[in-house]
């Protein structure tokens, strides 16, 4: 299953793509908000991470985009920020967010809350090919 990571921060993308990866799951990466939309239909992901603090777009404003789209709002969109506080927590939940992860973030705890929203989203658990 392939999964979008969009974070202006270059060492946390990569170390989500590398966690992803050796997870088993395809990653494309995006760097801020406008790139996160139009990778999304580049490569139409069955998953899309976002960070809130973005240059550009903001996370927020992405999943906005994404959700407005007919072609990319039934991708299932996971918030991984550094702004985990209850106000926007509450603004991506209520906005349909599937999960909002805080950072710093937990890999092991990443790659569970992935697969356990790709499973809601499609009806099954994607099998795990590695630790």
């Amino acid at each position: 299953m392939k999964i979008l990571v969009a974070d202006d921060d270059r060492d946390i993308t990569r170390a989500v793509q590398v966690r992803l990866e050796h997870a088993g799951f395809d990653v494309v990466c995006a760097y801020d908000g406008k790139e996160a939309v139009a990778r999304a239909h580049e490569a139409m992901p069955d998953l899309i991470i976002l960070d809130i603090s973005m240059p550009g777009d903001d996370g927020f404003i992405a999943f906005e985009k994404l959700q407005g789209d007919p072609e990319t709002r039934e991708i299932p969109v996971l918030f991984l920020t550094a702004h985990g506080t209850m106000p926007n927590w509450l603004k991506a939940m209520g906005k349909g967010a599937s999960d909002f992860i805080r950072k710093p973030y937990d890999g092991t705890r990443l790659v569970r809350t992935v697969r356990e929203t790709l499973a809601r989203w499609y009806g099954q658990l994607p099998t795990e090919t590695a630790p």
